[in-house]
C-alpha cells in the first residue's frame, strides 16, 4: 500500500530524497528508496539513473582536484578505484541493477573523454606499464588479475584506440628487451586486451612477447657461456 501510494502521488518526492541522500552518500537509505522504486518502468526511473550519473563523475571531480595532473599514474589509479566502490554500491544497495551498471559505464566515459581534462592512451599505457614491470609490481598474484579486469573495462572508452596500441606496443617491447617482466602476466592482461580491442593487434602483441623474449633469453645465455 505504501508503495503504490509512492509511485502515485509521491515521486517527486521520493527523487529529492534520492538526490539528498547521493549527496550526503546516505547508502542505507538509497538502498530503502531503492526498493520502493524497483518496480517503476525504467522510464519512470531515469531520475534517479542520472543522479547516480552526476553523482559518480562529481566524486570523481572531487576525488582528483588534488591530484597533480602530472602524475597520470595516480589520475588511473584513482579512477580505477572509484568505479570499483561504485561497482561495490551497484552490488550492495542497488542489487546488481544492470541500469545503474550502464550508467556507472556511462559515467566513466564521460570521465575518459571529459573535454578539458581527458585521460589519454598515453596515460593508460604508463599506468598499464607500472603493473607490469615486474621490479613495480605490489599485487599479489589474485589481486592482479582482478586489477586487469577493471583496467580492461576502462579501456574500452578510449576513443583514440590507434593511439593507445602504438603506445602500447612500444612499452611492451620495452619490457622484454630489458627482461623486466613476467610473461605469464604480460599474455593475462593481452586476454583481457582482446575483449575491446583488435583481434589483429592482440596477436601481433602475443607474438612479439614470444620472439623478443625468446631472442632476449638467447642472448643472456650466449652471455653466460662465454663467462663459463
Amino acid at each position: 500500500k505504501i508503495i503504490k501510494e509512492c509511485h502515485k502521488n509521491h515521486k517527486n518526492f521520493v527523487f529529492d530524497f534520492c538526490f539528498n541522500a547521493f549527496k550526503s552518500e546516505n547508502w542505507q537509505a538509497l538502498h530503502k528508496v531503492y526498493k520502493i522504486v524497483e518496480p517503476l518502468e525504467f522510464s519512470e526511473k531515469i531520475t534517479i539513473y542520472e543522479q547516480f550519473n552526476n553523482f559518480v563523475k562529481l566524486k570523481w571531480f572531487q576525488k582528483t582536484s588534488s591530484l597533480n595532473k602530472n602524475n597520470p599514474n595516480g589520475i588511473v589509479e584513482n579512477l580505477i578505484l572509484h568505479y570499483q566502490d561504485c561497482l561495490v554500491n551497484i552490488k550492495n544497495i542497488f542489487e546488481n541493477d544492470k541500469s545503474f551498471i550502464q550508467t556507472l559505464n556511462d559515467a566513466v566515459d564521460e570521465i575518459v573523454n571529459h573535454r578539458e581534462n581527458p585521460i589519454s592512451a598515453l596515460d593508460f599505457v604508463q599506468y598499464i606499464d607500472s603493473l607490469l614491470i615486474e621490479t613495480n609490481r605490489t599485487f599479489h598474484q589474485n589481486d592482479l588479475n582482478t586489477h586487469f579486469d577493471y583496467v580492461s573495462n576502462i579501456l574500452k572508452y578510449v576513443k583514440n584506440k590507434t593511439a593507445f596500441q602504438k603506445f602500447y606496443a612500444r612499452a611492451l617491447s620495452k619490457r622484454l628487451i630489458y627482461f623486466n617482466c613476467s610473461n605469464e602476466y604480460e599474455k593475462a592482461f593481452l586476454e583481457k586486451l582482446s575483449i575491446n580491442f583488435d583481434r589483429q593487434f592482440v596477436l601481433n602483441s602475443l607474438e612479439m612477447l614470444k620472439n623478443i623474449s625468446g631472442k632476449v633469453f638467447l642472448l643472456l645465455k650466449d652471455q653466460i657461456n662465454k663467462k663459463f
